[in-house]
Parts: C-alpha cells; structure tokens; sequence
C-alpha cells in the first residue's frame, strides 16, 4: 500500500491555491488548504501534514505568525514549511525569518 505525502496549502486567496493545487496535481500527494493562518493549528490537530506552503500576507493571522508558533512548538518545529508572498523585495521577507 502507498501512502501519499500530505501537503497543506494556506492562503487566503483561493486563486494562488487552485494554481498551486494545479501544479501539485499529480496524484502522489494529498492536498489540503485552508485560507486563514489560525485554521492550521485545528487542521493540524485532524491530520498533520508532511510539508505546509504558507502565505505570509493574510488578515488576523499573517504568516510569520504562524511559522513563530509552528516552529515554537515541539509537536511541529520539524515539519518543513515553504513561504509565499507576493512581496517584490527579497530583504522584506529575510529579515523577518531571520529568528526562525
């Protein structure tokens, strides 16, 4: 039996997640989204996933947020987490990952 790798996308624009959802559609991953920052954290109690695509830009709870808690937490510091922003400056986004 194979098990499928589980990735959770978080974005609150339901666009970026259909374009993500098309170009990780290739049957060997499971893929679920959720569109507000504080939704990962009940998601996770349900199942947890084996990578997270996290927006940075979203309302109540960005993502630096997020990633602080997740990576804050021992239950889901080791779980790999790859940012998205639409921010044009490379300098924006480092200098507040820098304590992760």
């Amino acid at each position: 039996m194979e098990f499928k790798k589980n990735i959770l996308v978080v974005d609150d624009d339901p666009d970026v997640v259909a374009i993500i959802k098309g170009i990780l559609h290739s049957g060997e991953y499971e893929i679920q989204s959720v569109c507000r920052g504080r939704e990962v954290f009940a998601r996770l109690e349900e199942k947890r996933p084996d990578l997270i695509i996290l927006d940075i830009k979203m309302p109540e709870m960005d993502g630096f947020q997020v990633l602080k808690r997740l990576k804050a937490s021992p239950e889901t510091s080791s779980i790999p987490v790859i940012l998205l922003t639409g921010k044009g400056q490379y300098q924006d986004v480092l200098s507040n990952i820098r304590t992760y």
